[in-house]
């Protein structure tokens, strides 16, 4: 499992990005059930519980409308899934790439992690950009990195560079980042903080 969200249920949402799948745990009784996806079998087809397909779904948040946002790896794009195993395309055009835009026409290349601000705006971990893209409305704009992977602090997050961007999260009007990547480069392994507007 790579990704994980607490419900205000007390269960729990699984993303296993080996085997394509997001799970439903529940430490109550110890039940894992299958919510999306088709276990090894990986595609990109919006449909309900095992119909539906991701390619290795990573990070997760819960949205406003109490459904959830999964970063779809490698299909380069945001999907949405309701807890009734409903899979849509919330954002993103399923190619790599690098564009702003709508939500329909932006486009990231492997997005890892997603995570929910307070105002509702979706923040994006677009990995192999090495930047930071945000969601507002029907809008995709970038709201750090410079779209070179590197390391890079400053006040002018337009100029700022990070490396893997491997988890996200918000807490106390602040994005902070796991920026890392799988044993490489060890100088750019740090956690990194950005204010949020």
């Amino acid at each position: 499992p790579r990704g994980m969200l607490a419900l205000p249920t007390g269960q729990i949402v699984l993303s296993d990005y080996v085997h394509h799948v997001v799970r439903l745990f529940n430490p109550a009784t110890g039940s894992l059930t299958p919510l999306a996806g088709a276990y090894d079998q990986g595609g990109f087809v919006n449909a309900t519980g095992e119909a539906a397909r991701f390619r290795q779904p990573y990070g997760m948040a819960r949205l406003v409308d109490g459904s959830i946002a999964v970063a779809d790896h490698e299909n380069h794009a945001i999907r949405r899934l309701t807890l009734a195993g409903e899979v849509s395309t919330l954002v993103g055009t399923g190619d790599a790439g690098y564009a702003n835009g709508s939500a329909s026409s932006a486009q990231f290349d492997l997005p890892q992690d997603v995570a929910l601000a307070p105002d509702g705006s979706l923040y994006i971990a677009d990995s192999r950009n090495g930047s930071i893209r945000r969601l507002v409305g029907d809008q995709v704009t970038t709201f750090a990195g410079n779209g070179d992977r590197g390391y890079a602090d400053g006040d002018d997050l337009a100029t700022a560079q990070f490396y893997g961007l491997e988890g996200i999260d918000i807490a106390n009007g602040s994005l902070y980042v796991a920026d890392g990547n799988h044993g490489e480069f060890a100088d750019y392994h740090r956690i990194r903080v950005v204010e949020l507007p």
